[in-house]
């Protein structure tokens, strides 16, 4: 059995290069205001990085990785990563933040910084593999994201010594809004990611003999951190910290996945947390003792600069989701008039958000939003936000 480890760093939300926060002393970020004030006065003075043009603030909206365009709103009213509508903690009522003073505001602020050049109009049309390669040379200052999502990027800047040009979440919200971005386990899993069975295997049985014999603490050891001596050693403290060797391998995503276990422990029945038997942890990325090992010397400092063992203590404690969360994760019935209306919000939301960060003016930007809020006025939301009512209550009566 296990128990969930402690965050060190915060998996969602804006993120800002290191070396703007170090040039502005280490400011304390909470709000939209200082966070692109901070990102307009480094710009300012650094119109290139290493030869190539600073870019202010990226926004990824290819495919399904749109969150970035999509989200943030619900986290500027304090939510986590819940999903289409605002859930109310208390009384578990729902609503549409799409269509919030907060939205309104939101978007506007990105199309102040898109007028003032802080923002370009080719963000929002390129490709997921542009933005990592854009990431990758260090001239980006800002962005809104998942962490995983641009490990990758971050794991070449590493790799390079660039260690001011990776970046940091910082907790971002509405002025006097209590930030909500740090999750808590509440032992319930998702359900949206599993194995499946063809019903032409010839041998379920022997596959499940096979995911019963990845799951013993021997293989997942193996797995996740390799041999003793050789892939990582015991801490003068008794933790488990890798090999510099082997850490290197890590920031390397093809040998990562080349020359480690991580993409069979990834795709399978794992164990993940911190072991109950030993206190040791599952795996690397949840180890304290191999995340300040890990830590640069640039690292080091920028953490002595905010007087912190761990980004994440930037941020509000971990919060304890009620049992239906994420809205995100709720099953909806293909075809159903949820469904539709589901897909309808994402598709109005897509269409009109891209046209207000690039309004030409204030009015022309009063304009679309009123145009946007027809258009997704007009969508059957009743027949959503009842399916997630339901859903919702259904959870919280178990």
């Amino acid at each position: 059995m296990t128990e969930v480890a402690p965050p060190f760093e915060c998996s969602i939300g804006f993120y800002i290069q290191k070396a703007v926060l170090e040039e502005a002393g280490y400011p304390e970020v909470h709000t939209m205001d200082e966070y692109f004030k901070l990102i307009e006065d480094y710009i300012a003075k650094h119109p290139d990085i290493d030869g190539v043009k600073t870019s202010g603030f990226e926004i990824l909206a290819d495919g399904w990785r749109n969150w970035a365009l999509l989200n943030p709103a619900q986290n500027l009213l304090g939510a986590g990563n819940e999903g289409a509508v605002f859930v109310d903690q208390t009384s578990f009522e729902t609503s549409f933040y799409q269509v919030s003073d907060t939205a309104h505001d939101f978007y506007k602020k990105l199309n102040e910084e898109y007028l003032k050049g802080i923002i370009e109009a080719e963000t929002l049309t390129q490709s997921y593999d542009d933005y990592i390669s854009k990431i990758t040379t260090g001239a980006v200052l800002g962005f809104y994201d998942q962490n995983w999502n641009f490990q990758s990027a971050n794991d070449l800047l590493k790799a390079d010594g660039k260690f001011e040009r990776t970046y940091v979440c910082l907790p971002i919200t509405n002025p006097g809004v209590k930030d909500g971005y740090l999750d808590k386990s509440n032992g319930i899993p998702t359900a949206t990611n599993g194995v499946g069975i063809s019903i032409n295997c010839e041998n379920p049985e022997r596959l499940m003999r096979f995911f019963d014999w990845l799951c013993q603490r021997e293989v997942q050891d193996y797995l996740q951190w390799g041999e003793e001596g050789v892939d990582w050693n015991y801490t003068e403290d008794g933790g488990k910290a890798l090999t510099p060797e082997r850490r290197a391998i890590n920031y390397d995503t093809a040998r990562r996945r080349d020359e480690t276990g991580q993409p069979v422990w990834n795709y399978c029945p794992k164990w993940q947390g911190i072991y109950k038997a030993d206190n040791m942890p599952c795996g690397p990325g949840e180890s304290p003792d191999e995340y300040l090992a890990s830590q640069s010397d640039y690292d080091r400092q920028f953490l002595e600069g905010y007087g912190i063992k761990y980004p994440a203590e930037l941020f509000s404690d971990p919060i304890v989701r009620p049992a239906y969360y994420p809205v995100w994760a709720m099953n909806l019935e293909d075809g159903s008039p949820a469904a539709v209306a589901s897909q309808k919000i994402t598709d109005v939301t897509m269409k009109l958000y891209p046209r207000l960060i690039l309004a030409k003016d204030e009015t022309e930007y009063e304009s679309i939003w009123q145009d946007f809020l027809k258009e997704f006025n007009a969508i059957d939301l009743d027949s959503y936000q009842q399916e997630v009512d339901k859903q919702i209550a259904e959870k919280m009566a178990k």
